[in-house]
């Protein structure tokens, strides 16, 4: 594999080049954005380029597809009024100052209580977190259960959850 850089005009790409037993020139833009060409081996690299001024235009309408598709996420403040993922949906987070920390599901809204300041965003990050590891534990776990019933295993095989 090697890193190459393409330019056409005002356009410039960079994109992964491999050599390969085949007969034909592949490119392909992945949804990272990171553009591959796969060509026989041996193949020059002034038909490489060739091939590229072709599919140009090609090559810029997939980035601008794939570009309105990747979300525009911003580093999360842990404050109220942002919005998180529960289950596959989006739920608006508030911030209360209380007695306990405690962090709850409470009229459509992911609830933190918190017994230090409430713009503290490690604080409030740690215990989202906790509360999500919580949420994923038992979870997971009912549905294993009722999944572990539909086979006939001879010993239950353990679950575990790891952080990716």
């Amino acid at each position: 594999m090697k890193l190459k850089t393409f330019q056409y005009g005002d356009y410039q790409y960079k994109y992964h080049l491999f050599y390969q037993d085949r007969r034909t020139i592949s490119l392909t833009v992945q949804p990272s954005l990171n553009i591959i060409i796969c060509c026989p081996c041996g193949h020059s690299e002034e038909k490489i380029e060739k091939f590229l001024k072709r599919k140009w235009r090609w090559l810029e309408n997939q980035i601008k597809e794939l570009k309105r598709f990747q979300r525009k996420t911003g580093k999360k403040e842990y404050v109220s009024g942002e919005s998180f993922l529960y289950l596959g949906r989006q739920y608006r987070l508030l911030v209360k100052k209380s007695e306990k920390n405690e962090v709850g599901f409470r009229k459509g809204r992911i609830v933190i209580e918190t017994t230090g300041q409430k713009s503290d965003k490690i604080s409030n990050r740690k215990l989202l977190e906790h509360w999500y590891e919580q949420k994923a534990g038992q979870i997971f776990q009912e549905r294993y259960c009722q999944v572990l019933k539909k086979f006939n295993y001879e010993f239950t095989p353990e679950l575990s959850l790891r952080k990716m």
